[in-house]
């Protein structure tokens, strides 16, 4: 119980930690891009997932890994405001599944395991089925028709299925390597305050959740849609009269063009309106939370640069086990 109080959710290690997952969310995909990293996405879950199990470990106590959640929805939306709103939904996704997993610790690396597999296969589903409600059942019968020419096989077998279905086994095989790993880390975190030495930089300043209307509602936009909404609506009805040609290929385009203006132009920007709205609502009863956290995301941020930086004499595997001890022994023994 003794325990257990000193890591309640208004302890600093819980706001180091959740400042921690805020910094992996809206910055760490940024640097990665900078420095080229391939398969960011699945790093940044991994990061994400890896945030919510020190979680558990540091701080055990009541909500304390869903009120990070919303912490962190809402530091996102105010960081990074134009990613879409499925980013969201794999934080909300993750957030409530650390929740619901982490109600005690028995088992512990056994439940970070289930914690990966699924927030990891979640993010490989999302991104699949958003493929196949851009281009469409057409599109990915015709690359499969390319792909059976191009091996000279007849049978039934469908390439894009086994496609499909390897992305997600790897995205599992990751997200148990994850939970793996990020149990051992939680369990060995609290010993490396030997690299607790970084200097803690406070200057950086953190923009506010009131944002200005997006760019993405300008009508030149809005106006752009409806006239290839009714292009494409015109040779459904009319395809004899039809202004587009009969091309396959074209409707494939025409129909993935108007779902992405659609949704870049129309239904990200409500979406995230409404959002803003929910989480602002939200935000008045985790109001100290989230200024105590707003405070330390920028400290945090600059740890994790000057860790990157700290561990440049080790290469390879090294490297990586050098960054992370660095960045959590100054993390949670500041």
């Amino acid at each position: 119980m003794k325990e257990e109080a000193e890591t309640a959710p208004h302890s600093p290690v819980y706001f180091r930690i959740v400042a921690l997952w805020v910094v992996c969310e809206a910055f760490a995909g940024g640097i990665m891009h900078a420095f080229q990293v391939p398969f960011s996405g699945m790093i940044v879950s991994a990061l994400s997932v890896t945030c919510i199990i020190l979680l558990a470990w540091h701080v055990p106590g009541r909500l304390a890994i869903s009120k990070a959640c919303f912490i962190v929805i809402l530091f996102k939306l105010a960081l990074s405001p134009h990613s879409p709103p499925t980013a969201y939904v794999a934080v909300f996704f993750q957030g409530m599944m650390g929740q619901l997993l982490f109600n005690n610790k028995k088992q512990f690396r056994l439940r970070a395991i289930v914690l990966g597999f699924l927030s990891l296969v979640e993010s490989a589903v999302q991104r699949l089925l958003i493929l196949w409600l851009v281009y469409g059942n057409s599109f990915w019968q015709a690359v499969d028709d390319f792909l059976k020419k191009l091996f000279k096989q007849q049978s039934a077998t469908s390439y894009i299925s086994w496609i499909a279905w390897g992305y997600i086994f790897i995205h599992a095989i990751v997200g148990i390597a994850v939970g793996i790993i990020a149990a051992t880390i939680a369990k060995k975190s609290i010993e490396w305050k030997q690299y607790a030495n970084l200097t803690n930089n406070m200057e950086t300043k953190i923009p506010s959740l009131d944002r200005k209307s997006s760019p993405l509602l300008k009508p030149v936009g809005i106006v752009t849609w409806l006239i290839l909404l009714m292009l494409f609506i015109q040779s459904l009805l009319f395809p004899s009269n039809s202004i587009l040609s009969g091309n396959k290929l074209l409707h494939i385009l025409l129909r993935a063009l108007l779902i992405i203006l659609g949704w870049i132009f129309i239904v990200s920007p409500l979406l995230l309106k409404l959002l803003q709205k929910l989480l602002s609502r939200k935000k008045k009863k985790l109001d100290d939370q989230f200024i105590q956290v707003q405070k330390l995301i920028p400290g945090i941020k600059n740890i994790f640069l000057q860790s990157i930086v700290a561990s440049k004499n080790a290469t390879g595997l090294k490297r990586i086990k050098l960054f992370i001890k660095i960045l959590l022994g100054n993390i949670l023994n500041p």
